[in-house]
C-alpha cells in the first residue's frame, strides 16, 4: 500500500516484533513436549526446570505482544494523521466548482467514518495477516520437524481453507460498498437536516425532521446488519472447516504414536501447534475477508491521488503588479446545456472606482462575481486582470489583492481575534482600526474578554448583523486592493448598512464591485457606475 511507503521504518519495526512474537509463541507450544520427557524420567527437578523454561518463553511472548500492540497503535495514529493531512491537502487543491459538486457530508464522511473503517478493515487486517502468516510458517516448521506426513496433511487442509476468500471476495466487497455509500448519505442527511432546523421548526414539521434522520439511520443500520450477517456466515463456515481439520490432525498424530512413528510427548506439542497453525490459518482467512471488505473504502480515500503531485493552478503566470483593471470580453456562463446564466457580457472595471451590479433574481449577479474572483473557471469568453487572462494567472497571486465577501458570513469556533486573523499576524491596532470601520468595536469590547471572547460553533452567540460585520472586518484586515461584495451587508440594519457601505465606498485605496438589491440614496453619491446586468446581455 502507498501509505506504508511513506512510513517504512514503522513497518520494519512491526515486522521484526511480529517475527519475534510469532516465533516465541510457537516455540513455547513446541516445548510442551518437554513436560512428557519429565514424566518419563519421573524427575521433579527436570519437571521444575522445563516448566520454568516454558513459562519464561510464554512471559517473553506476552511482553513482545504488548510492545507490538503499542507499536501498531502508534503507527495507526501516525498513518491516520497522514491520511487526513493528505486528503485535506487534496481537497484544498480542488477548484471551487469541483469542490461544490459534493455536499459537506461527503467530505466529512471521508475524514471520519471512512478512515475509521479503513483502520479496522485494511490496516489492522494487514498487521494481523502478517502475524498469522508468520505463526503458520513457524508452527508448520515445528510440525514438519516431528513427521513429514503431518506436514502434508496441514498443507492440503490449508489449501482448501484459502480457496474460500477468493470465492467470497466479490460478495464481501459489494456489501461493504453499500455500507460505505449509506454512511456517506447519512452524514449528508444529518448535515442538511440540522443546517435547516429553523425551516422544520417554523413550519411545524418537526416530525419530518425526526423522520428524515430516523429513516436514514434505519437504512444505514439495515445495510450494516446485512454486511455483518454475510461476513459472520462466511467466517463461521470457515471456522467449522478449521475445527474439523484440527481434529483430523490430532487423530492422525495419535495414529502415528500408536504406530511408533512419533514419540508420545509429541501429542502435547502437536495439540498446541495444530491449534496455533489452524487458528492462524483461520485468522489469515478472516484477515483476507476483512481486507477485501476495505477495498471500496481504499478506492474512495485515494480518489484525489492525481492531485498529490501538483499544486493548484500550476501552469500559470505570476501577477506581480498591482491590479489596475479588470475586464470581461464576451463572457458567458452555463450550468449545463439547457441552463444559460448570462451571455456575451463585456465590462471594464478600473481602479479605484466603485461599481454596483443590480439585476433580477437569477440574472447571474453572484455567478458573475464568482467568475471575476476566479472561483468559477468553466465560463466561455475571457476575463482579464491588467490585460492578462485570468485563467493563465496564478490564482493565489490574484487573491493576495482580491477579497471576496458573500452573505454567508461564516464564523469558526475560537476567539474573535482568531476569526478575524485566521492565524495570520496582525497588530491589535490594525484589528481595532477595521472593527471601527465596520462599527463592530463597541459590541466586541462590550465584554471583558474583548478580542479573546469565544465564538461558538457557527457563530451562534452572535446575531446575523454582528456576524456580517465581523466577516467584513476580516476581509478588510487583509488590506485588499479589490473588494468583491456579494450582498455581504444584507443582514445589517439600515443604519449600519449605510455606515459600512459609505466607509467602504469612500476608501480611495479600494476598487469595489458590489452586488445589491437596494441602493441607499446616501451612498449612491460614492458610486461611480451602476450596472444593470439585464441590460448588457
Amino acid at each position: 500500500m502507498k501509505i506504508f511507503r511513506k512510513h517504512p521504518i514503522y513497518l520494519i519495526i512491526i515486522l521484526i516484533l511480529t517475527v519475534c512474537s510469532s516465533a516465541s509463541s510457537v516455540y513455547a507450544g513446541y516445548s510442551l513436549g518437554l513436560l512428557y520427557e519429565s514424566l518419563e524420567q519421573t524427575s521433579f527437578q527436570l519437571l521444575f526446570r522445563n516448566s520454568f523454561f516454558i513459562i519464561s518463553i510464554w512471559i517473553l511472548s506476552i511482553a513482545i505482544n504488548y510492545i507490538l500492540d503499542c507499536m501498531i497503535a502508534y503507527t495507526l495514529k501516525v498513518i491516520n494523521v497522514d491520511i487526513r493531512k493528505t486528503y485535506t491537502h487534496d481537497i484544498s487543491n480542488l477548484k471551487y466548482r469541483d469542490y461544490t459538486r459534493n455536499n459537506t457530508g461527503y467530505y466529512i464522511s471521508r475524514l471520519t467514518n471512512d478512515i475509521e473503517r479503513f483502520d479496522e478493515s485494511a490496516l489492522l487486517s494487514i498487521f494481523s495477516l502478517m502475524g498469522n502468516m508468520l505463526k503458520m510458517l513457524f508452527s508448520f516448521i515445528a510440525i514438519t520437524s516431528m513427521h513429514s506426513y503431518l506436514a502434508y496433511f496441514t498443507i492440503a487442509s490449508t489449501f482448501i481453507m484459502l480457496i474460500i476468500p477468493n470465492i467470497t471476495k466479490p460478495i464481501i466487497g459489494k456489501y461493504s460498498n453499500n455500507v460505505s455509500n449509506r454512511q456517506e448519505a447519512f452524514v449528508g442527511i444529518l448535515n442538511e437536516t440540522f443546517s435547516n432546523y429553523i425551516v422544520f421548526k417554523t413550519n411545524n414539521l418537526m416530525k419530518k425532521f425526526r423522520d428524515r434522520i430516523n429513516n436514514e439511520s434505519n437504512n444505514l443500520e439495515q445495510d450494516k446488519l446485512k454486511f455483518q450477517f454475510i461476513k459472520d456466515l462466511i467466517m463461521r463456515i470457515n471456522s467449522a472447516i478449521n475445527i474439523l481439520f484440527q481434529i483430523g490432525t490430532l487423530m492422525f498424530t495419535v495414529y502415528l504414536v500408536i504406530n511408533n512413528a512419533v514419540y508420545p510427548g509429541a501429542i502435547l506439542s502437536i495439540a498446541n501447534l495444530v491449534g496455533v497453525f489452524f487458528s492462524s490459518s483461520l485468522g489469515v482467512f478472516n484477515d483476507i475477508v476483512t481486507y477485501n471488505s476495505s477495498k471500496p473504502i481504499t478506492i474512495k480515500l485515494s480518489e484525489f491521488d492525481w492531485l498529490n503531485e501538483q499544486d493548484y493552478n500550476t501552469a500559470s503566470v505570476a501577477l506581480t503588479d498591482q491590479i489596475q483593471s479588470i475586464k470581461s470580453e464576451k463572457l458567458s456562463f452555463n450550468y449545463d446545456e439547457n441552463m444559460s446564466i448570462f451571455n456575451d457580457i463585456n465590462l471594464t472595471f478600473e481602479f479605484p472606482n466603485k461599481y454596483v451590479i443590480i439585476g433580477e433574481s437569477g440574472s447571474g449577479k453572484s455567478t458573475l462575481l464568482k467568475c471575476i474572483a476566479g472561483l468559477y473557471e468553466s465560463y466561455s469568453g475571457k476575463i482579464f486582470y491588467n490585460n492578462f487572462p485570468l485563467k493563465e494567472l496564478n490564482l493565489p497571486d490574484v487573491w493576495n489583492q482580491v477579497v471576496y465577501l458573500d452573505q454567508t458570513s461564516t464564523l469558526f469556533t475560537g476567539t474573535i481575534k482568531e476569526n478575524l486573523t485566521l492565524g495570520e499576524e496582525y497588530s491589535e491596532e490594525e484589528i481595532i482600526e477595521v472593527l471601527e470601520r465596520v462599527n463592530a468595536y463597541n459590541f466586541v469590547y462590550s465584554n471583558d474578554e474583548g478580542l479573546d471572547y469565544m465564538v461558538t460553533e457557527g457563530g451562534k452567540n452572535f446575531s446575523g448583523g454582528q456576524k456580517q460585520r465581523l466577516a467584513i472586518a476580516r476581509g478588510l484586515l487583509r488590506k485588499p486592493r479589490i473588494l468583491l461584495i456579494d450582498e455581504a451587508t444584507s443582514a445589517l440594519d439600515e443604519r449600519n448598512k449605510k455606515l459600512i457601505e459609505s466607509t467602504i465606498l469612500q476608501d480611495p485605496e479600494l476598487m469595489v464591485i458590489m452586488i445589491s438589491h437596494n441602493i441607499n440614496q446616501d451612498t449612491e453619491a460614492y458610486i461611480d457606475k451602476i450596472i444593470q446586468l439585464d441590460d448588457i446581455q
